[in-house]
């Protein structure tokens, strides 16, 4: 879980101003904050980033299938789709990029969520994230969503 933190001041002026639009104005500043998030995430995982920095290198053996790519057939996790290869070497996460993009955001009560929209991409996630973190911030991410917030909320 990921706590944003705003100025309280700031935020008790803005609830005086905002009456009866605040319930709007809140939901309009989740939503926008979690698909910031979204972009964040995918942005820097692209690039072979986490939240904790540059990913942990692809094994030699995975690497090497990777750049060269492979055929459609019976694997030893079950059958594996034909992927053509990558030879950037970037650790991105992405094969077939199907759990990237499974990733939304959404405003749910009073959250920001950012979740992945099938079980497969999700255990995927959850998988990876576990070697490689990229399902969280920084504390420069984290500012960054937290001013995103204020200035939705501010407006």
């Amino acid at each position: 879980m990921v706590v944003v933190k705003v100025d309280s001041a700031k935020v008790i002026a803005t609830l005086k101003k905002a009456g009866d639009d605040l319930p709007k104005k809140i939901e309009l500043a989740l939503e926008t904050v979690a698909a910031l998030g979204t972009e964040i995430i995918l942005d820097r995982t692209e690039e072979g980033r986490g939240y904790k920095g540059k990913f942990k290198p692809y094994s030699k053996f995975y690497a090497a299938a990777k750049r060269k790519g492979w055929k459609a057939g019976k694997g030893p996790f079950g059958d594996k789709e034909a992927f053509s290869g990558d030879p950037s070497g970037i650790v991105n996460l992405q094969l077939h990029k199907r759990m990237l993009t499974a990733m939304q955001s959404k405003a749910k009560g009073n959250q920001g969520q950012i979740y992945f929209s099938d079980p497969e991409s999700a255990r995927k996630a959850y998988k990876n994230n576990l070697v490689r973190p990229f399902f969280g911030f920084n504390a420069v991410e984290i500012k960054e969503l937290t001013n995103q917030f204020e200035r939705v909320l501010m407006k």
